[in-house]
């Protein structure tokens, strides 16, 4: 499982270096990088990834949730291998679409990490301290 934040320079050509309590899962030196929600991305080990693509797989395509869905995270998906300084090279595409330009914020997330903009973290961790509350966890049940 992957817990903890780390921040790291973006290099050229879009390499980001991940440290090695991230790359503890890793299969075969490669992960799947797609969008995540409020303008991350979502880096799975591709264990990982394959669960979450089996469930994506048994989702009906005639529901246009489910093709929203596998369009959001298939169609975005791709497939990058660790190179031996630790380093992924994410495509521009994503890139921009998270606003990754000089730094990346990795967060931990249990069996996935997401890569964020520190600046857009910063906003998004205001916003959700003031609506999170204990009425949440509850429902949650946690």
């Amino acid at each position: 499982m992957y817990y903890g934040k780390e921040v790291y320079r973006v290099e050229g050509a879009g390499r980001v270096f991940l440290p090695a309590k991230f790359r503890m899962k890793v299969d075969e030196g490669k992960v799947i990088v797609t969008r995540g929600f409020e303008e991350c991305l979502l880096v799975y080990p591709l264990s990982e990834w394959r669960n979450l693509e089996s469930k994506l797989h048994s989702l009906p395509f005639t529901d246009a949730r489910a093709r929203y869905l596998l369009r959001w995270f298939v169609g975005n998906a791709e497939i990058v291998e660790i190179d031996k300084q630790g380093r992924i090279r994410i495509p521009r595409h994503l890139l921009d679409y998270a606003h990754l330009e000089t730094e990346v914020l990795i967060i931990g997330l249990l069996n996935k990490i997401e890569l964020w903009n520190p600046h857009k973290y910063k906003e998004y961790e205001k916003m959700m301290e003031s609506q999170v509350d204990e009425r949440d966890l509850k429902e949650l049940g946690i």
